[in-house]
């Protein structure tokens, strides 16, 4: 009986050492901060002071009439895909932003600073463009989608996307009570339903860090007639960029006509 009632008294023990552990440090687990990319000189960029932070704004393709904003994943180091952007679409200026405390960003990120960082990109860049497109990858898919909901963009690509992030670290950390602790929640799926462009979604098929379920829900929730995806057979979470798929998919939601028939 005194090793049972041990092994119960060590058991909770851990667990509430294992909560404590994801209450205080709980963003760093959420955000992995990618160091500066160096020899990249050949890339055109600019700080951009937002609020608390200033932030790297890598530039490709400067001096275009149409424009994307391009918020990457969480360990996306997105100046090491500047020749990629610049290729797939030569007639738009690409902006690539890199989140606070990424980087050569200063500041510390978390949901509330992350989203106005966004939507003060997109502020800065209004003016000098006929129209703005928007392109977010994985957690850069909650940007891109809580710019569509505040601000006019033109058209929303969400790249292996989830409707919340509280929706997917609870099935991660079911035995914890993730919804009392949890800080940053990105409600992606709350912001689906204000989205008033076309949007296409792309889901890998066997996205372990993303299940494709999350985005399935992402998609439903936008407004009728507005959403469309395009699936990647064979793939995960990562490495599908040079897949002939994603490309032409993307590549033929930016050519369509305004609106889906």
């Amino acid at each position: 009986m005194n090793i049972f009632l041990w092994l119960i008294g060590l058991s909770t023990a851990l667990y509430l050492l294992s909560l404590t552990i994801l209450t205080l440090f709980q963003r760093n687990f959420i955000y992995r901060q990618t160091a500066a990319v160096l020899r990249v000189d050949e890339i055109a960029s600019f700080r951009l002071q937002s609020d608390d932070a200033e932030l790297q704004i890598w530039q490709i393709n400067p001096g275009q009439e149409r424009a994307i904003i391009y918020f990457g994943g969480n360990c996306e180091k997105v100046a090491l895909k500047a020749e990629y952007w610049q290729v797939l679409f030569p007639n738009h200026t690409v902006y690539l932003n890199e989140y606070r405390g990424y980087g050569e960003s200063t500041g510390k990120p978390q949901q509330s600073k992350l989203y106005q960082d966004a939507l003060n990109l997109y502020d800065a860049l209004a003016p000098k463009h006929q129209s703005i497109d928007v392109i977010g990858r994985s957690l850069g898919a909650a940007m891109a989608i809580y710019v569509a909901a505040h601000r006019q963009i033109g058209r929303l690509v969400m790249v292996t996307p989830f409707d919340s992030l509280l929706a997917l670290v609870q099935r991660m950390y079911r035995i914890f009570p993730v919804g009392l602790i949890l800080k940053d929640h990105y409600p992606s799926i709350y912001f689906a339903s204000k989205v008033t462009v076309p949007t296409l979604v792309v889901i890998a098929a066997k996205d372990r860090v993303v299940p494709p379920r999350h985005a399935w829900r992402l998609l439903e929730a936008l407004p009728k007639g507005l959403g469309s995806s395009v699936v990647l057979a064979g793939h995960g979470h990562h490495h599908f960029h040079a897949e002939p798929v994603y490309e032409q998919a993307i590549l033929r939601f930016f050519n369509q006509s305004t609106t889906f028939n």
